[in-house]
């Protein structure tokens, strides 16, 4: 989904021009690629709010313009992630842990060249508890409220995992326990569903 709007032929054209025209004609020329630019990030945009289920505002602001310049007559539209610059020179979108900063392009990309989704964050950690198996992947159960993106949210996830013990200790105990100071937090203990040694859920 890399979008590039280029301008072909300019040394033939500036050799036509007088000497105003010669040095206003690429200025004019790289504005009008980064304004088209910019109705395709707009369009692209629109686009998403349509074929997304209620896309959230990371989804829908992962859009970034790499501007033309008179040097380089080039305008491009592509996903923030954390590797390309913006017309600053700055890096747009970063890679952090889950929930913190993932570029936009970690969830995005098999939307465009397809394939299956990377593996989420706490999805990572539960294969690394031998909870999730391979191929396998966290999906909400039918009574789980969610947020108004269809998501389960970020305080409450964290409970479940933590209520059942399911954080790996790294660095820290993030696990819930029976202990006053736990239950004072609002913690409540989970526990896995087990069908024989397989895990198949959280309740």
């Amino acid at each position: 989904m890399t979008f590039k709007v280029t301008f072909s032929g300019l040394r033939e054209r500036l050799q036509t021009l007088d000497r105003l025209e010669r040095e206003q004609l690429p200025f004019a020329a790289a504005l009008a690629l980064t304004r088209t630019a910019q109705e395709v990030q707009k369009g692209v945009r629109d686009e998403m709010e349509t074929v997304f289920d209620r896309p959230t505002r990371a989804t829908l602001n992962s859009l970034f313009i790499q501007p033309a310049t008179k040097d380089k007559m080039e305008a491009r539209v592509w996903i923030k992630d954390g590797r390309s610059t913006n017309g600053a020179g700055n890096l747009v979108g970063q890679e952090g842990q889950w929930g913190q900063g993932r570029a936009a392009s970690t969830w995005l990309t098999p939307q465009i060249y397809g394939g299956g989704r990377g593996d989420k964050g706490f999805e990572k950690m539960l294969r690394r508890r031998g909870v999730l198996g391979s191929g396998q992947y966290v999906v909400p159960g039918d009574k789980l409220d969610l947020d108004q993106y269809g998501n389960v949210g970020k305080g409450r996830l964290t409970k479940m995992l933590s209520g059942a013990q399911l954080f790996t200790q790294e660095g820290y105990n993030a696990n819930a326990t029976d202990s006053r100071r736990s239950m004072r937090k609002g913690n409540r203990r989970y526990f896995m569903i087990r069908k024989g040694s397989r895990p198949i859920g959280i309740a």
